[in-house]
């Protein structure tokens, strides 16, 4: 980064007096650390939290909602709009009840929330990280005109092939114009650098990759700006509580235990957003040279100006982008909460979709805390269960709870081999699929139903086990998704106990050489929760068929969860989000894996056997009522004799 690394306006100077004074005197001013998406603002926001005395909210983007706090009316409700808005409430661990003070202005909320945030783990400074602060940054200064500023830039070209990879597991990236707004977001940024330091704001810049190839170094100055002795802590992910960030393998980078300084160059970009970028990068450095910290980094290129003409329409699409995400947030800060609510429902079939997309700590809205009731409903041939996931994942019993989510691939299974479907007769049957839960949920209207996919289940059994001090066995898979698997849920969850084992393939599970090394394994580990991943049918047998040995060496849980360790880990790739909600993740492995069509196929038996079985359940239900009611009309013997 060379001399710029540690360089700040120089109103910096007078406005650090004014905040080491307001530190000292009990006022707390915040810390601001904005980019644009993708270029590395969690992990400094991770880094950063590591330090003593400092901890920023992620992505609280609370003052996005400015308009909220207009109105008296909305005013009143900012905690619950706050919590429906992005979970900023319950991913923080906020007590709404704490919050209750009365507040006049996005200041006066947004300074009582972070005081609290911070207070939970003795801390004293308290922020927010945000890309959504990109184009706002005057705006925070008016609000708090003592506000620390941490800046990050990252080379375009990174930042868009980052946007394009996390497009595969976020929705949000999926949006039209991701790539567009990426790029020129960079440019909307500076521009709002340049006029919080022409008002007198302190503002602190840095570049990604000497944050990743030199990060005690730029912790070193961060901490130097903020005027905070420097905490080795920050230099290290190990113990980060990441506890906040939103979920998704979009995050997995950031979320791990290594800062890692390099990465290989991944596919190429499109050729025209690569020439787009090519174009502007020389229009920045020609206009900014080295005066601009991003700018400063590009090389020399030969790459033609963007003419006047493509500037003008990049621009005006610009616009057009910031407007869709902008009217959205006024809209909802001046509507009645009951409003979203419906809109949600209607839009995704469940108001609390996005809630459950973005974390899985549950949502401080006593509206919402209503779960569905337990319950059991009949599909086909099987019995299939829904409850609370904190029921699931306990077992009070003194014998093993076998629990199998059942997709359409194993719910067919079932009705082809009546061997397998006898062991789901003693077993927790889960709802997996898009298409087994619309079946059920159509024609048991009413109940909410809960769909729990394995590859989003493993996450609540890990957060369920690490805050109860339960340790966690993952069997099977190959090695590298194994272990790759185990080190995502320990970046996860750093108190996390799990261990893993991927045993060579063996096409007869009976083999006893084979069991009595998996066994041999269990046994040394001593986990409550066991996740067999060898497959469907499979591993449901051999569970069933080592029940009893399980649960003599301490098991109390298993669980057949199929290929989940290849997607935790990231060895395969998930469908994108929009095909899950639709239904067609199949389609997506299909394309990915050719050699699945024969077994796709069979999915779609389910719907057959589904109404198939439910009609003659149907029938013998109707003919046993009829025997029933004429038995008792009869009287006992006549009903004996019938």
């Amino acid at each position: 980064m060379g001399d710029q690394l540690n360089t700040a306006s120089l109103d910096e100077t007078s406005v650090s007096g004014k905040t080491a004074s307001s530190v000292h005197n009990g006022h707390v001013p915040p810390i601001f650390v904005v980019g644009v998406w993708r270029s590395g603002t969690t992990l400094l926001y991770s880094l950063l939290n590591q330090h003593r005395d400092i901890r920023l909210f992620y992505e609280s983007d609370l003052p996005v909602l400015w308009p909220m706090f207009r109105l008296a009316s909305e005013r009143r409700n900012w905690v619950d709009k706050w919590e429906y808005w992005n979970a900023g409430v319950s991913r923080h661990d906020l007590d709404p009840a704490r919050l209750t003070g009365e507040v006049h202005s996005l200041a006066d909320a947004f300074a009582m929330a972070g005081r609290e945030y911070a207070a939970q783990k003795g801390k004293t400074r308290w922020g927010c990280k945000s890309p959504s602060y990109y184009d706002r940054m005057d705006s925070l200064y008016r609000e708090f005109p003592d506000a620390r500023f941490v800046v990050i830039w990252r080379d375009p070209e990174e930042i868009c092939r980052s946007v394009i990879k996390a497009k595969a597991t976020a929705l949000w990236f999926t949006r039209p114009g991701m790539n567009h707004k990426a790029l020129l977001a960079s440019r909307k940024l500076k521009t709002q650098v340049d006029k919080v330091l022409r008002m007198g704001a302190a503002v602190h810049q840095l570049h990604f990759r000497d944050l990743v190839g030199n990060t005690e170094k730029t912790m070193r100055g961060i901490c130097e700006f903020l005027e905070l002795p420097f905490d080795p802590a920050v230099t290290d992910l190990k113990r980060a509580d990441r506890s906040a960030v939103f979920t998704g393998a979009h995050h997995s980078l950031a979320k791990g235990s290594t800062i890692v300084a390099t990465r290989e160059r991944n596919e190429a970009l499109p050729a025209e957003l690569a020439g787009k970028i090519e174009r502007y990068k020389a229009l920045w450095k020609a206009q900014s040279g080295d005066a601009w910290m991003l700018s400063a980094r590009f090389s020399a290129n030969d790459a033609a100006k963007p003419g006047m003409g493509e500037r003008f329409v990049d621009q005006i699409k610009f616009m057009l982008l910031r407007a869709w995400d902008i009217l959205p947030r006024i809209a909802f800060s001046l509507l009645p909460m009951s409003a979203w609510q419906a809109y949600r429902r209607m839009k995704y079939k469940d108001a609390e979709w996005v809630h459950q997309q973005i974390t899985n700590k549950p949502t401080t809205l006593k509206s919402s805390q209503k779960s569905a009731p337990r319950c059991a409903v009949r599909l086909g041939k099987l019995t299939l269960q829904s409850m609370e996931l904190d029921e699931l994942l306990s077992n009070e019993r003194n014998e093993l709870k076998h629990v199998v989510t059942v997709n359409s691939e194993i719910f067919v299974y079932a009705h082809e081999h009546p061997e397998f479907e006898s062991v789901l007769k003693n077993t927790v049957n889960t709802i997996d699929g898009r298409i087994v839960h619309l079946i059920s949920s159509l024609i048991y209207p009413g109940r909410g139903l809960r769909k729990l996919a394995g590859s989003d289940f493993i996450y609540n059994l890990a957060d369920h086990a690490a805050a109860r001090g339960q340790r966690v066995f993952l069997l099977g898979a190959d090695l590298q998704a194994n272990r790759g698997t185990v080190e995502a849920l320990r970046a996860r969850c750093p108190e996390l106990a799990i261990g893993g084992y991927s045993p060579a393939f063996c096409r007869n599970i009976q083999d006893q050489g084979w069991n009595e090394d998996i066994l041999a394994r269990i046994e040394d580990f001593r986990p409550a929760h066991l996740v067999v991943c060898f497959g469907p049918m499979r591993q449901e047998m051999w569970i069933s068929q080592n029940a009893n040995l399980l649960r003599h060496l301490g098991v109390r849980c298993a669980y057949g969860l199929g290929g989940t360790l290849d997607f935790v880990s990231g060895r395969k790739p998930r469908a994108p989000r929009w095909m899950q909600m639709a239904g067609i993740e199949w389609l997506f492995r299909v394309i990915v894996e050719p050699a699945r069509l024969g077994r796709t196929a069979k999915m779609f038996k389910m719907p057959y056997f589904a109404f198939r079985f439910y009609n003659r359940q149907c029938a013998v239900g109707v003919r046993s009522l009829a025997e029933n009611s004429s038995a008792s009309t009869l009287g006992p013997q006549a009903g004996n004799a019938h």
